[in-house]
């Protein structure tokens, strides 16, 4: 989405004015200053009127500059690296911070709502039913993601006792695309700035026959392109990580979901964890 809009940008510019070419190739030069910039900073730095701010993000398609630039916005925390998220959660014209507990948490809870408005019960049902009929499940996760996929791993494993997790070595993604087939489900688990190596082994594992999962933060993702399914959990913060508060409310609905569909199969297996535990001296308690 990033390069799709300064593309159109630069498409764009031969039919310019000499003022809104000044104001492009700001834009282009550096995207980031110009996503969190006022209107009125922005002109003087381009050396323009602010009309002509408002003509250029008229002649890429926008209403309003607010309108372009809450796009640029967005482009920007797709594919920006840690440092520079660091930066534009610093720089950003229209935050006034709160505190610390209470901007994290606000943050927090705008994710959860906007994850939630693009979910429903039959597509967590459907995907129930899928885990329930496969014969192995791999998930797979990398970096802030890994913690997101072990746990989902280690609840659904306890649900169908066929569940594995994969690691982002090259070795155990090339196992991992080896033993899945028609019979299998995958889990795939990545956000921006987007694993290669995961968005490769959902190609490999949808071309083998198996049901690719994408858990991932955005629809212009590479793996949400790459996946049979799609879960969105917007993963934004105020500070320089991708927060995985939404993602792990996914897995924890998934986890229902599955224990639904063959609640005697649950009910067994976990009294024989209990069995087992107990025999063991497992817990304090």
């Amino acid at each position: 989405m990033q390069n799709d809009l300064l593309k159109k940008i630069e498409t764009l510019i031969p039919n310019m004015t000499s003022a809104q070419k000044k104001v492009a190739d700001l834009i282009i030069s550096d995207s980031f200053g110009a996503a969190f910039s006022t209107i009125d900073k922005l002109a003087h730095a381009s050396g323009v009127s602010t009309a002509s701010v408002i003509r250029l993000a008229n002649t890429v398609g926008y209403s309003t500059f607010s309108e372009f630039q809450e796009d640029l916005k967005e482009c920007m925390r797709t594919a920006a690296a840690p440092v520079h998220r660091l930066a534009m959660n610093t720089q950003d014209a229209d935050y006034v911070p709160e505190g610390i507990a209470s901007d994290v948490f606000r943050q927090g809870i705008e994710n959860l709502n906007m994850t939630f408005q693009n979910l429903t019960d039959e597509l967590f049902k459907d995907i129930a039913i899928r885990l329930d009929q496969a014969e192995k499940i791999f998930i797979t996760g990398a970096r802030t993601s890994e913690s997101t996929a072990k746990y989902l791993t280690f609840n659904l494993n306890r649900i169908f006792q066929n569940t594995v997790y994969v690691g982002e070595a090259l070795s155990d993604q090339f196992d991992l695309i080896k033993k899945a087939d028609a019979s299998s489900v995958v889990i795939v688990i990545s956000n921006s700035r987007y694993h290669k190596a995961l968005c490769e082994t959902a190609v490999r594992c949808r071309e083998k026959g198996s049901c690719v999962i994408g858990v991932t933060d955005s629809y212009d993702s590479p793996l949400a392109a790459r996946s049979d399914i799609q879960l969105i959990g917007k993963c934004w913060s105020v500070d320089f990580h991708n927060s995985i508060l939404s993602q792990i409310m996914i897995a924890d609905v998934l986890i229902k979901a599955c224990s639904e569909v063959n609640p005697k199969r649950v009910k067994d297996n976990l009294e024989y964890d209990e069995q087992f535990f107990r025999q063991g001296s497992y817990y304090m308690r």
